[in-house]
This record gives structure tokens, sequence and C-alpha cells, in this order.
């Protein structure tokens, strides 16, 4: 015996103004709070590479995770890390955030970070 189909007009929601308004309605609140979540959250930047991952938020604070010995992200290593490595990070990010069609490939594919790549 087959199970009864759980939407009963089957083209669920497109034949069943019921649920279409249902649903319309369900993503309008996700969209209500996603930016509810953005103003108390904050809005952040983040690039990673094969050995780091770095996020810089709106309210100045710095995140850094050595993937290598850190992989689930636990350990902020931003106020020990060597000021250079954070600035190579910053710099990446930037040239992220401002690259534009096929500058973006070259600056993501931007060289490694030189002397920082064994910080630990």
């Amino acid at each position: 015996m087959t199970a009864p189909h759980p939407w009963p007009n089957s083209r669920w929601p497109a034949s069943n103004p019921t649920s279409r308004t249902r649903l319309n309605g369900s993503l309008r609140a996700a969209e209500g709070l996603a930016a509810l979540l953005l103003q108390f959250i904050g809005a952040y930047s983040g690039v990673r590479t094969s050995h780091y991952a770095y996020v810089e938020w709106a309210t100045g604070e710095r995140e850094l995770y050595d993937l290598r010995t850190d992989p689930g992200e636990l350990d902020n290593i931003a106020a020990r890390a060597p000021v250079g490595l954070l600035q190579a990070l910053h710099a990446r990010l930037e040239s992220m955030r401002t690259c534009r069609a096929d500058t973006c490939r070259s600056a993501e594919d931007s060289p490694h970070l030189g002397e920082h790549d064994s910080f630990g």
C-alpha cells in the first residue's frame, strides 16, 4: 500500500494557493530574521587560504585560525600572530574585496604568504 501524497493537490505549492501563501510568508519571515541577525551580529569579511582562516568584523575585531593545527577554528590566534601575517592576510582580503571580473581570479590565486606560511 502506498502512502497518501503529503500535499492533496500533488503539485505543491503551485496548485495550492494556501500553501503558496504560507510559503511566501515563511520566506519573508526568513529574510527578516536574516536582516535582524546581520544587524545584531554585524557585517564581516573573510578569506581562507590552505593554512589560515582570517575574518575582519565591521567592529574592527579580527579572527585568525591556523587550519593545520586547529581545523575546528576554536583557538583565535589573531592577538599573538606576527603583524606581517595579519597585514598579508588583510592585503589579500582587500584585493578580493576590490577585484572585478578576471582580476578576482588573480587575487584569489595570489602567491603564498611567504615566511608567514609556517606560523604556529
